[in-house]
């Protein structure tokens, strides 16, 4: 039976070169749907790099792998735009600020991440146990700006809770629904692209 939920089964699809069926199943997701695969395609992304590289290292490594994913899998040589692809590596690291998610920066982090677990040539059960564990860590994070929430809401203005917390973000579902999104790369735009795909 297969334990994996609809965008821990995107992730897999895109990872294993299912182009239609990756499509397809971004195809069918509203709103909701495309935070929730955004938030697990960031998960996978962590913890992907966290296996691949090291904080402060040299960045040599991270410049050939940005190059190598380039070479593979941007054919026409502007999908991956190097600067944004190699930012997003660092501040997976923690060296630097966070990357603003745009269509730019979400392009090249879907396109690292499959360069990622093609190098690292998953079996079958080992992609669905860090698919697994990519979908705990997103649960834990959820739960954890939720609590947050919570306790901001409790605290009201001016209170020790509301100064030292980061606003929170909000509620997030499971369920799978339909809508219209961007087939080819993930994220938030309405505008469909179909030849965006990997």
């Amino acid at each position: 039976m297969d334990s994996l939920n609809p965008y821990s089964r995107a992730v897999r699809d895109l990872a294993l070169g299912r182009v239609r069926e990756h499509r397809h199943r971004l195809g069918r997701l509203d709103e909701t749907g495309w935070r929730r695969y955004g938030e697990l395609l960031d998960s996978v992304f962590l913890l992907c790099v966290d296996r691949r590289f090291r904080p402060g290292q040299d960045h040599a490594p991270v410049i050939r792998f940005v190059a190598s994913v380039r070479e593979r899998y941007d054919h026409s040589g502007v999908e991956i735009d190097p600067v944004t692809a190699e930012a997003l590596v660092q501040a997976a690291l923690g060296q630097r600020e966070p990357m603003p998610m745009d269509a730019t920066t979400i392009a090249a982090q879907t396109m690292l991440v499959v360069g990622l677990l093609d190098d690292e040539g998953l079996s079958p059960a080992e992609l669905t146990d860090l698919l697994q564990t990519a979908k705990l860590n997103t649960a834990e994070q959820t739960a954890a700006e939720l609590n947050t929430a919570a306790e901001l809401k409790t605290a009201g203005p001016g209170s020790d809770v509301q100064q030292d917390r980061p606003e929170a973000g909000g509620d997030r579902h499971d369920d799978e629904t339909h809508g219209e999104a961007e087939p080819g790369v993930p994220g938030r735009s309405a505008d469909p692209d179909p030849g965006a795909a990997p």
